[in-house]
C-alpha cells in the first residue's frame, strides 16, 4: 500500500455533473439529500469487501442536522477498534464543521463517506480478490452511477412542497 498512487477515476466528473443537476433544483431540502445519501450507501453496500466490517462501519452522512442515525451502526471490531472509532468520531466532527460552515436552508449539502483510512486503497483496488461474494472494486462508484436516477428523483420529489 505504502507509495501506490490512487486516483478516483470519473469519480470527480460524475460528482460534479450530479451536483449541476440538484443545483438547478429549486426548493432543494436537506431531507432529500439524505435520503438520496442512504440510497447510495443502501446500493453500495451489498458490494463493499468485508474483511472485519470495518470499512463497512465506517460509512457516514453528515448535514446541517448532524450525522445521520443509519451511520452511526459503528461497531469497529479488532486490535484497532479504538482506533477506528476514534477516525470516525473526529472524521464526522470535521465533516459536521464543514457542513455547519458552509450549509444554509436554501443551499442545504451532506457530506458523506468512508472514515476508513484504506477506503480509497480498497475502492480503487481493481486486481483485488475480495473474500465476500458480490464484492467489487470501485462498488460506490458504480451504486453512484446505478443510482444516479432515483437520488435525482428523491431530491426533486422532496423539493416539491407539500
Amino acid at each position: 500500500m505504502a507509495g501506490a498512487d490512487f486516483k478516483l477515476e470519473n469519480v470527480k466528473q460524475f460528482m460534479g455533473n450530479f451536483n449541476m443537476e440538484v443545483q438547478k433544483m429549486r426548493g432543494r431540502t436537506i431531507q432529500g439529500l439524505i435520503k438520496a445519501g442512504i440510497v447510495l450507501w443502501r446500493a453500495a453496500e451489498p458490494h463493499t469487501p468485508v474483511d472485519t466490517s470495518n470499512l463497512n462501519h465506517s460509512w457516514f452522512i453528515v448535514s446541517m442536522k448532524g450525522t445521520n442515525k443509519e451511520s452511526k451502526n459503528n461497531s469497529f471490531t479488532g486490535e484497532k477498534a479504538g482506533q477506528r472509532q476514534q477516525e470516525y468520531e473526529a472524521v464526522t466532527a470535521q465533516a459536521e464543521q464543514e457542513v455547519g460552515s458552509f450549509s444554509t436552508k436554501k443551499r442545504p449539502f451532506i457530506i458523506f463517506g468512508y472514515t476508513a483510512n484504506y477506503a480509497v486503497f480498497v475502492h480503487e483496488n481493481v486486481d483485488a480478490n475480495f473474500k465476500r461474494h458480490g464484492a467489487r472494486a470501485r462498488w460506490l462508484y458504480k451504486a453512484m452511477r446505478d443510482k444516479e436516477e432515483k437520488m435525482l428523483e428523491i431530491i426533486a420529489e422532496e423539493s416539491k412542497f407539500k
